[in-house]
């Protein structure tokens, strides 16, 4: 090799090297004017305290999330109360989130990371917008594929790997690709996922009564009593066995689903089957249920009033001293009592649909609550009566 091409060949070195430095720092400005480097943050400046709406479209469903009156609602669901904590911590999250690796694709290879948007593709991602008060948007984040780790430990069920972050794309000028550590697993694309799921709550149940093909109602006169059968037949007799869930009915019910301008005729609640159940606080619950042809979930109406007691009526052998104690007790647990009834009032406007097991423990057939005659046991004959022979007979 002589002088000259030496030169040559370390001037196509320098070239080269200066080519390469010119493009990682082409790239890394890029990162850098979105605040989107490595470690710092996907968005630079994500306006958390203006998002007023957020719009979850997926590739088969979407969801619409908005702030009335200062409280987030689910437009989707008649604007329904929304999970507020779910929605903070979307938007926290969001706020918060770094780039954990700048990922360079083309557009071509989007799909290979589900980051196409949703009707542009079957390898369409999860797009969330966020809009300000005035319905614009403020920013946008596109939720691709899930980054999988593999524990390394074999398990008899399959798998075997977990989700440890995902590929995001956000709105913008840049609109660069990401892995974050996040994986907003949470971040669900049906309205029902983001419902409010606080629901009444049946407490110290006084008496339960239901209106159906064979009717009945139990009570009992205090907290720790049994159950009777009121008004029973003849031979009729409870199964305490049967009654012992009723202490404890309807005291933390859920549903799965809220439903929007229905029609009662299609829902069975024309003629709904009836519960009405009584409380030692002065509570009544009044739940009509309805069934769809070949629908094994409830469709519930709620109705909640009570009768407080405005006064406390002294025990009469109450202590002087112990007045003023007991006065504030009185008022404190009236407090409790007329806010929880003003919660759950709430409810009546709404038609609920529940799971068949949320009233399993009280939709049950008068007959299913009685005592069964005990049949002789295998192998024994029922005992023969008494037949006297004919001297006897004939004493």
């Amino acid at each position: 090799m002589n002088s000259k091409q030496f030169k040559l060949l370390i001037a196509a070195f320098f070239i080269i090297c200066g080519l390469g430095v010119y493009l990682v720092t082409r790239d890394r400005s890029s990162w850098q004017q979105s605040g989107s480097e490595m470690g710092g943050k996907v968005f630079s400046d994500f306006p958390l305290n203006d998002v007023a709406a957020i719009a979850i479209q997926g590739p088969t469903n979407s969801v619409n999330l908005a702030k009335k009156d200062d409280i987030w609602t689910v437009a989707d669901r008649g604007d329904y109360p929304a999970n507020f904590d779910n929605i903070g911590d979307l938007l926290r999250k969001v706020w918060e989130l770094k780039v954990l690796r700048p990922i360079k694709v083309g557009p071509s290879q989007l799909g290979s990371l589900e980051l196409l948007e949703p009707g542009k593709g079957k390898d369409a991602g999860t797009l969330v917008t966020f809009k300000g008060k005035d319905g614009k948007e403020l920013n946008s984040l596109l939720l691709g594929k899930q980054h999988m780790r593999d524990s390394g430990q074999q398990s008899p069920f399959g798998g075997g790997s977990f989700p440890d972050g995902r590929y995001v794309k956000p709105g913008g000028e840049s609109g660069q690709v990401a892995l974050v550590q996040e994986t907003f697993s949470s971040v669900e694309t049906e309205p029902q996922s983001w419902l409010q799921r606080d629901f009444f709550k049946v407490e110290k149940t006084k008496s339960i009564a239901v209106t159906t093909t064979n009717s009945w109602k139990v009570t009992r006169e205090s907290e720790s009593g049994e159950w009777q059968l009121a008004e029973p037949k003849e031979g009729e007799k409870l199964d305490t066995a049967k009654t012992s869930s009723f202490n404890y009915a309807l005291s933390s019910p859920s549903f799965e689903d809220v439903l929007v301008d229905p029609k009662l005729e299609d829902l069975g609640l024309v003629t709904p089957q009836r519960v009405v159940l009584q409380t030692f606080d002065g509570f009544t619950y009044t739940i009509d249920a309805g069934r769809r042809e070949g629908d094994d979930s409830y469709y519930v109406k709620l109705d909640v009033e009570a009768e407080l007691p405005s006064e406390r009526t002294p025990a009469p052998d109450e202590k002087e001293e112990d007045k003023e104690r007991l006065e504030k007790e009185f008022k404190e647990q009236q407090d409790k009592l007329k806010e929880k009834l003003k919660k759950e009032q709430a409810f009546e406007r709404w038609v609920y649909k529940v799971s068949s097991w949320t009233l399993s423990s009280v939709l049950k057939d008068r007959g299913d609550l009685l005592k069964k005659e005990e049949a002789p046991a295998a192998g024994e004959s029922a005992p023969v009566p008494f037949l006297p022979t004919g001297d006897e007979a004939g004493q």
